[in-house]
């Protein structure tokens, strides 16, 4: 039963898809510090 709700709530998938944005945007943020 876990597993079917885990299926039914891809909501871990889009939290990492948000952890992966997030860390995107820090690295960003990091590479203009250090050009600028």
């Amino acid at each position: 039963m876990i597993i079917v709700e885990q299926l039914n709530h891809p909501q871990e998938i889009t939290s990492k898809i948000w952890v992966a944005i997030s860390v995107a945007i820090m690295i960003f943020f990091i590479l203009c510090r250090f050009i600028v």
